[in-house]
């Protein structure tokens, strides 16, 4: 069977490096595969299950689109007629549940972002936060399922002292029961003193949080929310009164113990200005294991850093022009969105020929029934 069609279950979790070390080296090639489009809506994120063949393909513009192991699409969400693209808006990410039959959105509509569960009963508003700005800024952008933990980072809107109100949910890393009733849901705060936390991930293997939160005039910064701190009292990344390792425009209190970053970049430095996490691999790619995966969406490049060392080195990979997004599905490929070209895949190289061409619809097909506009 070919590596890349295995599914990652849990005996493949566990006896996946014994395996692979049973194939022939030139198998541990990094390869990038770009998925061509004649649709010109961009894709912003891709979602994926643990243990599934599918992906959820994202685009900015309010379309889901689930597609097979075979490359083969349909519809399952449509929200063109009530998402809004202006500024920093759009449909941001999407979590998936229970086989497909659920989706988590975080979008903004007219005049405010939503975090909404879609099911067989439609829409369930679980969070609106309006938004003051005539442009929408700093909205974050990540709706993540760990376990029992639907998580969701928000930006401060470009107020920076919101970031700090724990009566608001701007600037924060929050938590929802997936399952709560009622709209909208409670939430718990797990971080606050977040500019604008636009891509997070979990690691599998650990539960720790990297967040990677783009800065202002200075700093990009990555940041980790430690499994044991999960749930606990509110924990500070420091923005305002900080900007990554540096002071920032401050203008209120921030209180203390704040978490350190654990890597900035300069602006000046050639690496970008502004920061797309980023995961920590866990996948069967030897080259990348133990290594955390982040892009920057002005400079175009990929960077892996060293989890052991703290090295970070610039890679050779052409991740496209304005990579948005850097995901994990469970074959362990990984997906790097594009803001303006084709989704890029990740994955290696075989003796034999490449994996068939990649390819997306030029147009919205087999439409499921998640919602009412869907069908």
């Amino acid at each position: 069977m070919e590596v890349w069609k295995m599914r990652q279950t849990a005996v493949w979790r566990r006896l996946g490096w014994f395996a692979i070390a049973l194939l022939p080296v030139a198998c541990f090639d990094v390869v990038v595969t770009a998925v061509t489009s004649p649709n010109p809506t961009p894709v912003i994120y891709v979602a994926s299950l643990p243990d599934d063949t599918r992906q959820w393909l994202v685009t900015r513009d309010g379309l889901v689109l689930e597609q097979s192991m075979d490359f083969e699409t349909r519809t399952v969400l449509d929200l063109r007629d009530v998402v809004d693209t202006n500024g920093e808006g759009g449909l941001l990410s999407v979590a998936v549940a229970d086989g497909g039959d659920t989706l988590f959105a975080y979008y903004l509509a007219e005049g405010a972002e939503r975090l909404s569960r879609f099911d067989a009963d439609g829409e369930t508003v679980m969070l609106e936060v309006p938004h003051k700005n005539f442009t929408p800024k700093h909205l974050g952008g990540t709706v993540l399922l760990d376990g029992a933990d639907l998580l969701l980072a928000i930006g401060d809107h470009a107020i920076p002292k919101w970031s700090q109100d724990v009566g608001r949910p701007e600037g924060k890393l929050l938590r929802f029961d997936p399952d709560c009733s009622g709209s909208p849901c409670d939430y718990e705060i797990w971080g606050r003193g977040l500019r604008n936390p636009f891509r997070f991930d979990v690691d599998p293997d650990t539960g720790d949080i990297w967040i990677a939160d783009v800065g202002e005039q200075a700093r990009e910064e990555i940041s980790v929310l430690p499994a044991a701190g999960r749930g606990q009292e509110v924990q500070n990344f420091g923005w305002p009164c900080r900007e990554g390792d540096i002071a920032g425009p401050g203008g209120v209190a921030c209180p203390g113990p704040m978490i350190e970053p654990v890597y900035t970049y300069a602006h000046d430095t050639g690496r970008g200005q502004s920061i797309t996490g980023g995961l920590v691999y866990r996948g069967w790619l030897p080259e990348l294991q133990g290594k955390y995966l982040f892009a920057d969406a002005t400079a175009g490049n990929l960077y892996l850093m060293d989890l052991a060392t703290g090295r970070v080195e610039t890679s050779a990979l052409d991740v496209g022009q304005i990579p948005v997004a850097l995901t994990m599905d469970a074959f362990g490929r990984v997906w790097v969105a594009d803001l303006i070209g084709p989704p890029r895949i990740l994955t290696w190289s075989t003796p034999e020929p490449a994996a068939q061409a990649l390819s997306l619809p030029s147009a919205v097909a087999g439409c499921d029934n998640l919602h009412p506009s869907c069908g």
